[in-house]
């Protein structure tokens, strides 16, 4: 996948937010096939914990990963809250499961900043860029670097 921006403006991008545990997170609009709510998953025998099942997403089969986990926070409980977001990554569909979706921001891209120096190595390749809104940080996923992790590579 291109680590550039997508620029749906001139000057910024469209980014789907939710949230896991108190922190609100975006994936570029663009990088999402859909959200959905309805989760029916099963479970898959002898995968890893950050593989929370399959879910039948209209006759395809979809791995749902527990982005808390990846993340490196505790197991997501699902709730009515809890949704999947789709991505399309590499030709194949990936379910990311996350606590809360929010809304879609349009983000300036002159105001998006690097993630913060003193975050390990690790931790800021899951992170493309900052955002500043009036209340709240904004963290923008770096899908790349989810999908992509030596943990979900070698399992």
């Amino acid at each position: 996948m291109d680590e550039t921006l997508t620029i749906q403006t001139d000057s910024a991008i469209q980014l789907a937010t939710f949230y896991l545990d108190k922190m609100l997170i975006g994936i570029e609009l663009d990088a999402v096939q859909e959200i959905n709510r309805n989760i029916e998953l099963t479970p898959v025998p002898h995968s890893a914990d950050f593989i929370r099942g399959i879910i039948n997403l209209r006759g395809n089969v979809v791995t749902v990963i527990d982005l808390r986990i990846i993340l490196g926070l505790e197991q997501t409980n699902i709730n009515e809250n809890t949704s999947v977001v789709i991505v399309n990554y590499d030709g194949e569909q990936i379910a990311l499961l996350v606590d809360k979706v929010a809304d879609v921001v349009y983000a300036k891209t002159d105001l998006l900043e690097s993630p913060p120096a003193n975050m390990t190595e690790t931790d800021s390749k899951y992170f493309k860029y900052i955002y500043k809104m009036e209340k709240e940080l904004l963290a923008v996923l770096n899908i790349t670097g989810i999908l992509e992790t030596e943990q979900i590579q070698t399992e």
